[in-house]
């Protein structure tokens, strides 16, 4: 940072320091007074997908209709300098963990690259220690398998929403069934065929998979997590459910996804009123929501055997968009992301009313931005859906991958006022726990993220700036309340062409990510991934490290790495062309210290004990019976034989080729292993579990079996059961090795999606012993006949096993898993029959 501050004199030479406005006057009203010293204010914090700087109707009002999202940002505070990251999950990550994405393990949007790490804190544990009741609803994208979801991480509320209306929803680690699917509900539901064979299966509902996790403090930095089970049980119960045969796929997935908005904010509502039931009788407990909805993000939906992308909305939602004449000739996709960003905000307006009505805004803090920037389908016109001209989309550190809106309502928010400082999507954490007088000593990592509660409540702040701020007679403050740190900051973006699902990081001896090897050096380092062929104009055209993947902000400038180019943006366009850019001589010194400081940054990243770690598996966490371990996940593999993709895995062609995986155990018992795949030939495979030490000299618990060729469905496979002893402190892993193929030399497998743990019976640690077989199920368990299996299979993504009878609990965990992930359109291999 220093470097950046002597050269602030050039920067004064250019003009950085703007003179007053001779037309401002003083700051607007406060519709909210500020909440009494010492009242802890709640939390509503929205994070919507896909939807860019235009994609709202203030932005683009020939076209988008927002009008409750419009009236939000005129009642509040909007903050036009305001970045998140090019994509979903690493954004997510930020957001929760208030600290840049590379440090978390997160890195892409798939392929075991989409994890938080376990030593991370989440805003859910940040805010329950505060004494805060969180709750989360929508989208989560940082990993849907056990000790990563929701209510493992902090949130004493979670909901996971299904495939569909005909799939059960992930609740708080319980799957609860929808009406249309019950007993009572079968054949009500749109898209199921009422005339079609019926099975039921008995559903137990007393998983429960919450944990708390004892994460490290910022002084220690302890590289572990230690994961205990939750003293809390789940009520048992049982349902049935009747699964019917599905024709018409793709209508009956509409249907669903039409309604899934509206069901999630049935969820915030709902626990809304539970707080405000409890307030009357007494209660002074508040709460944080993070509320993440799907819209505006395509659906890959398979039809005819393809997959397409579609975004869904409900049909009242369409009909002006398919009848006004302004709307003639523009491209289908792009109406429909116009109709969805209607419907996405009509569903934001039931909450805005719901606060106001209730008088719950008189003390909540709301907070809306989105995830990245706009994703535009090949035949959407960028002119009409981004009018504001910014360079790049979703996925680039061009403004319009990076720049977006953040709009805030609550307690002291000044209405109606445009504020220009620099901000981050890190930064949300931080002022939050600022503004709930959360001590900073709270158990976290160092945030990266820095408090902005001095922009939005300007009453509160000790700065001679807050009595001095002014702003325009169009409602701009520029940076007039911004400290001297807020207004010296660097912001640094990184995109995610530099890196793939293939990217695995070499080992150490003790089995930890070696931060000197080339794959992670800033000059030399770095997978590119198939997202240059989107931008065939920057590639470079030799490898160039990850400065062709960098951006950085200071003040009025933008720097980009991939062609060293400085922009500076004098107003609120943004514009990176010609027009904006720097003059050669000057650029030269300003992106000279913005790579020299990108190359520092770089280098924090590396000093992080868990970034570019892989995640970590946990098997028989709580009381869940079924774990998966995604293929993608594994922290070694036999590179050039065995390739990672973003679903999934593909090779072995040699014997010896191998994958091993960060595996712990945390509840002794004996797992039915089932492989899920797609194959060219039968194979023998042995699996291995322990130490690394242990596996290397073949001391661990192991169990070689002969895998069937499956060459065109992906199915499940169970190799036998294991019996295993729990961790403890131990490092364990799980490796998988080819010993041998019927066709040698070529890959065995096609894809390999996932290998599924089922406990089916708890066994002393002492035992520790191998058990071969076919895998049978939990006693009283019932068996998926093949109507049902086939149900479940169309309906819910669910890939099932073709030689076991099934446990009803691992039906429903697997279901989810593993294809949910994104960005899998350059992968064939991604895209099984299933």
């Amino acid at each position: 940072m220093a470097t950046l501050i002597a050269f602030a004199a050039v920067l004064v030479s250019l003009g950085a320091a703007c003179a007053a406005d001779p037309a401002a006057v003083r700051l607007g009203q406060v519709p909210i007074p500020a909440l009494p010293a010492g009242q802890k204010p709640n939390f509503i914090v929205i994070l919507t997908d896909d939807q860019g700087w235009d994609d709202i109707g203030l932005h683009n009002p020939d076209y988008v209709n927002t009008p409750n999202l419009d009236r939000f940002i005129k009642g509040g505070t909007f903050f036009s300098n305001f970045y998140v990251t090019p994509q979903c999950a690493q954004t997510r990550a930020a957001l929760m963990t208030g600290r840049q994405y590379p440090r978390t393990g997160t890195m892409l949007v798939h392929a075991g690259w989409d994890f938080m790490n376990t030593a991370e804190a989440t805003a859910g544990e940040v805010m329950s220690a505060a004494g805060y009741r969180t709750a989360q609803f929508g989208k989560w994208h940082n990993r849907e398998v056990a000790g990563y979801e929701p209510w493992s991480v902090g949130f004493h509320e979670g909901e996971l929403p299904a495939a569909n209306k005909d799939c059960p929803v992930n609740r708080n680690g319980v799957y609860v069934l929808p009406d249309s699917i019950s007993e009572a509900g079968a054949g009500a539901g749109a898209g199921v065929d009422a005339a079609a064979s019926r099975s039921s299966i008995s559903r137990s509902t007393s998983v429960n998979r919450k944990s708390s996790i004892t994460r490290s403090s910022s002084t220690t930095r302890s590289t572990a997590a230690s994961r205990t089970s939750s003293t809390s049980s789940s009520t048992n119960s049982s349902s049935s459910m009747a699964i019917a045969s599905v024709n018409k796929l793709f209508k009956g997935d509409m249907a669903a996804r039409e309604q899934t908005e509206i069901k999630m904010m049935d969820g915030v509502l709902k626990l809304l009123g539970k707080h405000s039931a409890a307030a009357a009788q007494g209660s002074k407990q508040p709460f944080f929501i993070y509320h993440a909805p799907h819209a505006i993000h395509v659906t890959p939906v398979r039809l005819d055997g393809k997959f397409k992308k579609v975004r869904f909305s409900p049909p009242e939602f369409k009909v002006k968009y398919h009848s006004e004449p302004k709307y003639k000739g523009i491209s289908e996709n792009t109406l429909d992301a116009w109709a969805m960003l209607e419907y996405l905000d009509s569903v934001l307006g039931r909450l805005f009313k719901h606060l106001k009505d209730t008088g719950l805004d008189k003390n909540t803090y709301v907070m809306i931005m989105s995830d990245n920037g706009s994703f535009l389908m090949p035949d959407e016109p960028k002119k009409k859906r981004m009018p504001s001209r910014l360079t790049g989309t979703k996925s680039e550190v061009f403004e319009g991958g990076v720049r977006n809106f953040l709009a805030v309502q609550g307690p002291g928010v000044q209405a109606g006022v445009t504020d220009s400082t620099l901000l981050d999507i890190t930064d949300i954490l931080p002022t939050m726990a600022d503004l709930a007088g959360i001590s900073s000593s709270s158990k976290h990592l160092p945030w990266d993220g820095r408090s902005f509660k001095n922009l939005l409540v300007p009453s509160s702040s000790s700065s001679s700036s807050s009595s001095s701020a002014v702003v325009t007679a169009g409602g701009s403050r520029g940076t007039s309340l911004a400290t001297k740190e807020q207004q010296e900051r660097v912001l640094f973006l990184l995109g995610p062409q530099c890196w793939d699902a293939n990217a695995v990081p070499l080992l150490t001896a003790d089995r930890e990510v070696d931060k000197r090897q080339t794959l992670l050096d800033y000059d030399r380092g770095g997978m590119p991934n198939h997202i240059w062929k989107w931008l065939p104009s920057l590639k470079p055209s030799k490898p160039a490290g990850f400065e062709a993947c960098v951006g950085a902000r200071y003040k009025e400038y933008k720097w980009v790495g991939v062609n060293n180019k400085v922009y500076r943006f004098d107003d609120e366009s943004h514009l990176e062309n010609e027009q904006t850019e720097v003059p050669p001589a000057i650029a030269a010194a300003i992106s000279s210290k913005l790579s020299d400081a990108a190359r520092s940054w770089w280098k924090s990243m590396l000093a992080e004990p868990h970034s570019f770690n892989k995640p970590t598996f946990y098997l028989g966490l709580g009381s869940s019976l079924a774990s998966n371990v995604l293929a993608a996940g594994a922290h070694e593999r036999t590179p050039g034989n065995v390739t990672l993709l973003a679903m999934g895995a593909s090779g072995f062609s040699s014997p010896g080729d191998r994958m091993c995986y960060k595996v712990q155990v945390m509840t002794a018992g004996t797992y039915d292993v089932t492989l899920m795949y797609t194959s060219r030939a039968a194979a023998a495979v042995k699996l291995s579990f322990g130490t690394y030490q242990a596996i290397r000299s073949g001391a661990a618990a192991s169990i070689t079996a002969q895998l069937p060729r499956q060459a065109s469905k992906m199915e499940g496979f169970s190799v036998g059961s294991l019996t295993l002893p729990a961790s403890g402190t131990k490092k364990t892993e799980l490796c998988l090795e080819l010993a041998s193929s019927s066709s040698p030399g070529s890959p065995a497998f096609s894809s390999l999606a996932n290998i599924r743990f089922t406990r089916i019976a708890q066994t002393p640690a002492s035992q520790g012993q191998l058990r071969g077989g076919s895998g049978a199920s939990s006693a009283g368990a019932a068996a998926l006949d093949s109507a049902t299996l086939e149900a479940l299979r169309a309906k819910c993504n669910w890939v099932g096993s073709v030689n076991v009878a099934e446990d009803v609990d691992a039906v429903m965990e697997s279901m989810f898993s593993p294809y949910d992930a994104e960005d899998t359109d350059s992968c064939a291999e991604c895209q099984p029959q299933l």
